[in-house]
Parts: C-alpha cells; sequence; structure tokens
C-alpha cells in the first residue's frame, strides 16, 4: 500500500489497498506487439473494438476471462486492442542530474564504462550535448 503506479491517462496513483485472493491462475497475454503480461482471470482492462460490428464504439472495461472467451471475430482477426496508455508527467525534468535527452544520446551511442563518452559525427548531436552539459548562468554572484 502507498506504491504510486502510472494510470492509463497518464498520471499516478497510489495504490490504497491490497486485498489478498489466495491461489490463483495465472495467464500470459501476449500483444500483437510482442510484449507480454501476466494477470489472473479477473484483471480488469480497458479494451477498444478492434475491427468488426463494434468497430468506433467508446473503450470498455473488461476482465481477463472476458477477454480470453471472446478474442477473436468470426474472420479470425483480434476483436479487443488495450489502447496505449498515455505519456506520463513526472512535472518536467527540473532537479534531474543529466538531462534526458542526453542519457538517451549515451545509451544509444555512448559509454559509461570508465567516464561519460560519445562518438558521433552529427553536428547537431554534438551541439544538443554542449547545450545540456553547459554549466547554469548564474545571477547571483
Amino acid at each position: 500500500m502507498g506504491d504510486e503506479v502510472v494510470v492509463p491517462d497518464g498520471g499516478t496513483g497510489l495504490i490504497d489497498g491490497v486485498f489478498p485472493q489466495g491461489e490463483r491462475d495465472v495467464w500470459r497475454l501476449v500483444l500483437s506487439d510482442g510484449s507480454s503480461v501476466e494477470c489472473d482471470d479477473e484483471h480488469l482492462w480497458i479494451v477498444g473494438t478492434s475491427c468488426g460490428r463494434h468497430r468506433g464504439q467508446a473503450p470498455k472495461v473488461m476482465t481477463t476471462r472476458e477477454i480470453r472467451l471472446d478474442t477473436f471475430e468470426a474472420n479470425g482477426s483480434s476483436k479487443w486492442y488495450i489502447p496505449p496508455a498515455k505519456p506520463i508527467d513526472l512535472g518536467g525534468d527540473a532537479g534531474l542530474p543529466l538531462d534526458p535527452y542526453l542519457i538517451g544520446l549515451l545509451l544509444g551511442d555512448g559509454s559509461f564504462r570508465h567516464d561519460l563518452r560519445l562518438s558521433t559525427i552529427d553536428d547537431e548531436i554534438r551541439e544538443a550535448v554542449a547545450a545540456a552539459v553547459a554549466p547554469i548562468a548564474c545571477c547571483n554572484r
């Protein structure tokens, strides 16, 4: 209880209760992008319709069991989709030790082994790194 989790609208919410359910079967759902999640039959999902006669209806809440027992359209296509969660807004990047863009560059084209290194010939990237690591001007001297 008290843990903060991401909610579908991009915000956060607090876990306000833990309700032991005893031993239950666990299902692994594999999504079309190859990602997977493990949950029980009572897990609630916000789903939209993929195609067929229900296309365009507002998303609704279904259990894993309901989705599992009614997965495909008559033509074999998926009946439901899980809309992606909106990006989480953590209130900006103020106070972060490194610029998030710089972290991404270092992960993709850099090294953390002995010191921070970046390997690129792209002037735009080099300028972005220079701006990210530039000292902050201070007016209180």
